[in-house]
């Protein structure tokens, strides 16, 4: 009987220790919650802008997005810019609440009411356990990961930008973002990324309003990729762009918005990138349509379902076809494959 007792025993501790560890990530797009905005949230509750997309975002374990603007009420803005950004203190309430667990600050309006700004930024997102990458108070630490643990896993994310102006910058001792740089971030992810660690890459960049992307561009995510990152998240364009599958490892060259602060009729559905981890590995890639109109949704983005899904889903494929990228449709998302 006894040893039929530790047969049992050492079939469970084996099952225990090979149990497989399954985790999801959702990438989120640009995040610009002032402007228009302010006047909805200072009327409907800071939660507003969030409401229709909470239930999407709570499904996920680990959320990453972009946000495109200080949170500060103090500083000076910048002169010589056309459009300068910033996010109230109470727009910003509700990101703690939503889910957010890490973002880039790595862009072109990060520093728009200049150091006072990045510095109020760093203190809202640290008091509010939010993790951040991509700017700092010198060249190192706007090039330091944002490291999330994850069971026996961590997972990094490094984020840089190539959007003017240029003394946005940080270089040397001088405060600012990382600045998109192959040498440099090639280095940074083989520093950082090890066999038991997962590392994305976060890049500002592309042509604003447009759903093109520039050859360096594609050039740039597989050196990346080759160098060990696991996923690129491209910003900033404002509208989606192709997705495609390389080695593995997915490159969403640009997710568009997630939440806009401001009308624009060049706006169209965004897309949010989602990975499941398997042991280690991206055992897949989903793609999901959100809503981007803001003259429709009054600043709530939604998921897009039915006929809209389905319509939008295939435009997006479409820009993904160069990459012979295949979506499979699966309800309102989906499901995408390298097909070559």
């Amino acid at each position: 009987m006894k040893k039929y007792i530790i047969i049992l025993i050492s079939f469970f501790l084996f099952c225990s220790e090979t149990k497989s560890e399954e985790f999801t990530i959702l990438f989120m797009g640009d995040f610009l919650t002032g402007i228009n905005i302010e006047h909805f949230t200072r009327n409907e509750g800071a939660d507003y802008p969030y409401r229709r997309i909470k239930p999407l975002i709570d499904k996920y374990d680990l959320v990453f997005a972009n946000l495109e603007s200080s949170i500060t009420e103090r500083g000076k803005p910048v002169t010589n810019k056309a459009w300068v950004f910033r996010t109230s203190y109470f727009c910003a309430s509700f990101l703690p609440s939503l889910g957010l667990d890490v973002v880039s600050l790595s862009n072109n309006h990060i520093l728009d009411y200049g150091k006072d700004g990045l510095i109020d930024t760093i203190k809202f997102l640290e008091k509010n356990n939010i993790a951040y990458c991509g700017a700092g108070m010198n060249e190192d630490e706007a090039r330091q990961p944002a490291v999330i643990s994850s069971g026996n896993r961590k997972i990094l994310f490094l984020a840089y930008n190539d959007l003017p102006p240029s003394y946005y910058y940080a270089k040397g001792s001088k405060y600012g973002s990382a600045q998109i740089n192959d040498e440099k971030i090639i280095s940074d992810i083989r520093k950082h990324k090890t066999k038991d660690n997962l590392v994305f890459v976060s890049l500002h960049w592309g042509v604003e309003h447009s759903t093109q992307i520039k050859p360096e561009q594609i050039k740039q995510a597989h050196k990346y990729i080759d160098a060990g990152a696991d996923g690129i998240i491209g910003h900033h364009p404002h509208v989606p762009q192709g997705v495609e599958i390389y080695k593995g490892k997915p490159v969403f060259y640009s997710l568009g918005n997630a939440v806009n602060g401001y009308y624009n009729q060049k706006y169209m559905p965004n897309i949010f990138g989602a990975v499941k981890i398997k042991d280690g590995n991206i055992a897949e890639v989903r793609v999901i349509p959100i809503e981007g109109d803001n003259y429709k949704m009054r600043f709530q983005p939604f998921p897009l379902t039915g006929e809209e899904s389905a319509a939008f889903l295939k435009k997006v494929e479409n820009l993904s076809s160069r990459f012979k990228t295949k979506f499979i449709i699966e309800g309102d998302e989906a499901v995408v494959f390298d097909v070559r």
